[in-house]
């Protein structure tokens, strides 16, 4: 489990960061003149991000309602197919279905994310959640680490075209390995920790009927209780905030 977990933002870290490894070979591939480039690069991933400042919201309230299952499949689709129009845009050098799916690519890379570490905390818990998600972490950033080793040689020995599909292959074997991380996780839900300190509780607890993981949360969204909610949050939550948003802000 967490193999397949950490293997499910591999190919999104990956295909984020082709623009930056074959930012020259792209540039003569295109023919475009620098100034209208370098545009189009800072294009490409502003329409990345913008989306992704609102919609960690709704991708955390989605997968409540509906399930981590559910929706790690949903927003992996996303990203398998934002990453083959992207490619196939920038093969056929048309910048317009390359920035759509570069926005399917961020609507669906950065959700998938909040699913993910839904499942990671379902499997790991108490002393083992903090390395669980550092190996996820680790092995997501390796995607990088990949790319800027491949890509720029793939381009420069074969082709532009090569190295955006096989970007394109990565997204694809992280989706293959979500699809395998859901089997397993229907199958095999009954060892899982939550579910049997779950099952500890009920047993404790002879008032309340019996519930199942996996089964969709029945809450309701109302933006009053959620900002009232917010503003419940403790000071230290908001600075982690901030931080976060400062490492961001210059690291990227």
């Amino acid at each position: 489990m967490l193999m397949l977990t950490s293997t499910a933002m591999f190919g999104n870290y990956f295909a984020y960061d082709q623009l930056a490894s074959l930012n020259m070979p792209l540039r003569d591939y295109l023919g475009f003149p620098d100034d209208v480039y370098q545009y189009l690069i800072s294009l490409f991933y502003v329409i990345y991000s913008l989306p992704n400042i609102i919609l960690p919201f709704f991708g955390g309230y989605l997968v409540d309602r509906y399930g981590s299952r559910k929706l790690i499949l949903l927003f992996g689709g996303f990203m398998v197919v934002g990453q083959a129009l992207f490619a196939v845009g920038l093969q056929g050098r048309s910048s317009g279905w390359a920035l759509v799916g570069r926005l399917l690519l961020g609507i669906g890379g950065e959700s998938l994310g909040v699913a993910q570490a839904r499942i990671t905390a379902k499997w790991f818990m108490g002393n083992e959640l903090a390395l669980s998600t550092g190996v996820n972490l680790a092995v997501a950033r390796l995607g990088s680490v990949a790319n800027d080793l491949i890509s720029p040689a793939l381009a420069i020995r074969y082709s532009i075209p090569l190295a955006l599909q096989f970007g394109f292959l990565t997204c694809l074997f992280s989706f293959l390995c979500t699809v395998v991380l859901v089997i397993l996780d229907t199958k095999y839900e009954h060892e899982s920790p939550e579910n049997r300190k779950q099952e500890t509780v009920q047993m404790t607890d002879f008032g309340r009927p019996p519930s199942r993981i996996g089964e969709s949360s029945r809450i309701s969204f109302n933006a009053k209780e959620v900002i009232n909610a917010m503003r419940s949050f403790p000071r230290c939550f908001w600075l982690v905030c901030l931080i976060l948003f400062f490492l961001y802000g210059t690291g990227k």
